[in-house]
């Protein structure tokens, strides 16, 4: 195995597989070779079988040998038995091969003849395709062909068609280059030494053409869904596939996928996180007083984090870790709420121990009590809430803290208005206490409001973010049914021409299936998505989607 940055896309890595051949006598473990084989097809996006000389009919038999022997691709009747590209389906369903199966390139290398058809040159390509014509047979054909009518020779024929189907219908993309010899008989020995001059001309110019074709035309492997994968992703589905070939099990794309999937939107929810955090760090230099700028930070860092989530996550259909994100955004909002508030309120009690002192050091001194004490008690304490409020702007909650100590001055202002007797001078001033009191109620009643309005804000984020998640994975969904669609359709026309009725109206079924599948996709509303999904989605992102689609 090799890896080496792609030399014409920055943003991608070469990685090659190299089977080392089959059937090596020195190796005796022959489901060794099988299961690398497996692995292979798996895990690439492009797969190159090499032969010597021109295709034979022994060059097939021996990749038929090489895919029916691994649990991945064994053609013809035990395919659909062997291999399950998704964890549920219909027994009659045909098996979704060409969704999963990477391009495939025939190369042939030492070819000592020219490629032709009836004696006229062609390209590689043409001639592959050529080479995977089938034989007519009385079964699949509606006019009457001579033929050997024993069972030896129908055998025969269904042998010779079985991987020519395969390889048509299973594969969407197919290649072929040719290769001659590349250099003299006395040079192969010291062949990596060779430079390009000394190399044989028409070898350096085709390995030219087969090297630009891997350079532009490789496609980034994908998974089921239309996903590109990372490296990471990429580690985590060959876990699952060797998993499965270690238990003896049968590989299902869809499970591997599915658990490659877990981790990723795993690590998408920490990202997620660290995102956040990383903001709220940057934040703490000037943190904040109040719930309104605390909430208006929340909402903006909610939002880069769930941008975050979004970008690295796939296939969170029932909403598990988008759920696991928001409880734990929740959470840490309300510990900064919470810190903010006992910081503020540690601020206010000393600010009122700064601005009450004068206050407190006459009462315990028994300055007021005189006549008029109570009187110059009030104007005192006016005095010293005028400046306790204006140098408490910006705080959390602090007419709760003014609230408690005037609570506390009640006994001895009572006292203060006993020794005074000035009952109705006592209930005005009580009276505006009471309406100080009251109006910073009300602020704080209109601070709570603030800070629902933000919250509102944040959900309609979430389901903004929601709804253009799912017209994402539904677009990556319609294009990979589509190019399914596409190959089905050509595959059709190639068999009707060639006479195979049955193998025809066979793929055009499962092509017609495909087509009620890809309109349903089409269809799909995110309310009827709710709807069908209602039991495996988490029920806050039901909620959330349900509430704003009524609003809707």
């Amino acid at each position: 195995m090799w890896c080496l940055a792609h030399p014409q896309k920055t943003d991608q890595q070469l990685l090659l597989l190299d089977c080392e051949g089959i059937g090596d006598p020195e190796k005796g473990d022959e489901q060794n070779d099988n299961s690398i084989m497996a692995l292979a097809v798996l895990l690439s996006s492009l797969f190159v079988y090499n032969s010597k000389d021109i295709i034979q009919q022994t060059s097939l038999r021996d990749l038929q040998q090489i895919m029916s022997l691994t649990c991945l691709t064994i053609f013809v009747t035990e395919l659909a038995k062997l291999i399950r590209v998704k964890s549920q389906g219909q027994d009659n369903q045909e098996p979704e091969f060409d969704e999963i199966f990477p391009d495939f390139v025939w190369t042939l290398r030492d070819l000592t003849t020219d490629l032709e058809i009836d004696g006229v040159d062609v390209s590689s390509d043409e001639y592959l395709e050529n080479c995977l014509k089938l034989r007519p047979d009385i079964a699949g054909c509606d006019v009457v062909i001579e033929t050997d009518p024993s069972t030896e020779a129908t055998e025969k024929t269904q042998d010779y068609n079985s991987l020519r189907k395969c390889l048509r219908e299973y594969f969407p993309s197919r290649r072929c280059f040719g290769f001659g010899c590349p250099a003299a008989r006395r040079k192969l020995k010291r062949l990596q030494e060779l430079s390009d001059a000394e190399v044989d001309e028409d070898f350096v110019e085709e390995f030219g053409r087969f090297s630009e074709y891997v350079y532009t035309e490789g496609k980034v492997k994908r998974v089921l869904g239309g996903y590109h994968i990372t490296g990471t992703m990429l580690c985590g589905l060959l876990e699952g596939y060797v998993r499965d070939f270690v238990r003896k099990d049968i590989p299902c794309v869809e499970s591997s996928v599915a658990r490659m999937a877990e981790l990723e939107n795993e690590t998408a929810v920490s990202k997620a996180l660290e995102r956040y955090d990383d903001l709220a760090a940057a934040q703490s230099a000037e943190p904040s007083q109040n719930l309104v700028s605390l909430a208006r930070l929340y909402q903006h860092n909610h939002k880069e984090a769930l941008q975050t989530f979004m970008r690295h996550s796939l296939m969170d259909k029932s909403g598990k870790h988008l759920g696991k994100l928001e409880a734990a955004l929740d959470s840490r909002y309300r510990e900064q709420v919470s810190k903010m508030e006992s910081d503020s309120e540690r601020r206010c009690k000393a600010l009122i121990s700064e601005t009450m002192g004068s206050l407190q050091e006459k009462l315990s001194s028994q300055h007021y009590m005189k006549v008029g004490g109570h009187a110059e008690f009030q104007q005192d304490l006016k005095m010293c809430i005028e400046e306790y409020n204006a140098r408490s702007v910006g705080e959390f909650n602090p007419g709760q803290v003014l609230s408690s100590f005037l609570e506390s001055l009640k006994p001895q202002s009572q006292s203060l208005q006993t020794m005074e007797s000035f009952a109705s001078e006592k209930e005005a001033q009580l009276a505006e206490l009471t309406e100080r009191i009251t109006e910073l109620s009300n602020e704080f009643r209109a601070k709570e409001l603030e800070r629902d309005a933000a919250e509102q804000a944040r959900r309609k984020e979430l389901f903004t973010q929601l709804e253009a998640k799912f017209e994402t994975e539904k677009a990556l969904r319609m294009r990979e049914q589509e190019q399914a669609i596409r190959h089905r359709e050509v595959e059709v026309a190639r068999y009707l021409g060639e006479g195979h009725v049955q193998d025809s109206s066979r793929l055009e079924a499962a092509r017609m299936n495909l087509r009620a599948e890809f309109m349903r996709t089409k269809c799909l509303s995110l309310w009827q998505y709710v709807i069908l999904n209602f039991l495996s989605l988490g029920i806050e992102i039901v909620k959330l989607i349900l509430v704003f689609l009524v609003k809707k």
